[in-house]
């Protein structure tokens, strides 16, 4: 089980998206508000299903098209359909079968639930995906829920910056980035957190096609071999 965690805005269910292979965003929908409301799990398959597992038990099985009316806080406001998960499966690319690929609502969002659901999800991780951003250091409540995740039995955490493509884009120098890098770092340290490496990816420009210069590469080959 590799989790996906960060702040809310951090870039988390384009990521998906573009680790799973998809070119749009239908099974990990995307939007200018904090978008995931609830857990997503991205399961291998020959075939596509979707099975939303709501919280008194029971279970509705729909298609792609219909997850975002589950997993969004704009179609399931406050998660007043009380889903506890939703499980997407179909044959993924970008997917190794023996894995499951957890979204998440971020972390510090204004809706409480968002990190009832978060915290709630933690012990079921083997390992995790945090993201940051380029412009915006790491925040305390980030460092919270790294501080839950050193206390859980999750066996590797990768950092990933994302939005490189704003200095491959003339909208951030390279010593800007470089300085945020560092900065986080010094954050992470505030939390006993050692990180050896930091990848740096843009997850908006692997899910337009462009993996080759996305920098993902890189990072689902050492997740691969992890």
């Amino acid at each position: 089980v590799l989790t996906v965690l960060g702040k809310v805005k951090r870039g988390k269910s384009t990521f998906c998206n573009a680790y799973l292979g998809r070119q749009n965003d239908l099974v990990a929908p995307v939007d200018k508000l904090p978008s995931s409301s609830v857990i997503s799990k991205f399961i291998w398959s020959n075939q596509e299903q979707v099975t939303v597992n709501l919280r008194d038990g029971q279970t509705t099985v729909t298609d792609y098209h219909h997850i975002i009316d589950f997993v969004t806080e704009e179609r399931n406001p406050e998660n007043a359909k009380e889903v506890a998960s939703v499980e997407i499966r179909g044959p993924f690319a970008g997917l190794e079968k023996d894995l499951i690929l957890v979204d998440t609502p971020g972390a510090g969002s204004l809706h409480k639930h968002h990190d009832a659901l978060l915290y709630g999800f933690l012990p079921e991780a083997d390992a995790a995906i945090f993201l940051v951003t380029a412009r915006m250091p790491i925040a305390e409540d980030e460092l919270e829920l790294l501080r839950a995740l050193k206390t859980r039995d999750v066996k590797k955490i990768f950092f990933a910056m994302n939005q490189k493509d704003l200095v491959d884009d003339g909208k951030m120098t390279e010593s800007e980035l470089q300085e945020g890098i560092q900065q986080n770092i010094a954050m992470l340290a505030k939390a006993n957190v050692n990180v050896d490496k930091i990848y740096r990816i843009s997850a908006k420009r692997a899910m337009l096609g462009r993996l080759t210069d996305s920098g993902i590469p890189e990072l689902l080959k050492d997740i691969s071999e992890f």
